[in-house]
């Protein structure tokens, strides 16, 4: 969470950030994309990406394309969402896959899906 809230009112909104990293020991080799696959109890109202630049882009929805990812480089996805009326949660989930044909050697990290508590 861009705040490390783990809880916060319904009328706030929230940012979310996801990071893709790629720990090497080589560059990807192709686009190293980050999906956006899932949205639970609000409404997604935003999105940029971050280049390892510090540039932000916009998303080729519903995806972050960041091209290349260079060895130990890392992107960031930043979503902003607002909170449903009736939610007492909001959560995202966010996936990475590279374009390339390069297998990636631990799949297992490849998804990650953040939470906050509406109260």
């Amino acid at each position: 969470m861009a705040g490390g809230e783990t809880s916060t009112e319904r009328s706030h909104l929230i940012v979310f950030v996801f990071t893709l990293t790629n720990k090497g020991p080589s560059g990807s080799g192709a686009s190293a994309d980050l999906v956006l696959t899932d949205v639970q109890g609000g409404t997604l109202l935003d999105t940029m990406c971050v280049l390892p630049n510090g540039f932000a882009i916009n998303p080729d929805t519903p995806a972050c394309e960041f091209g290349p990812l260079g060895a130990k480089q890392s992107v960031q996805a930043t979503y902003v969402v607002q909170p449903s009326d009736t939610s007492t949660s909001v959560s995202l989930r966010a996936c990475t896959n590279n374009e390339g044909s390069v297998p990636d050697p631990v799949a297992s990290n490849n998804c990650k899906t953040l939470a906050v508590a509406i109260v």
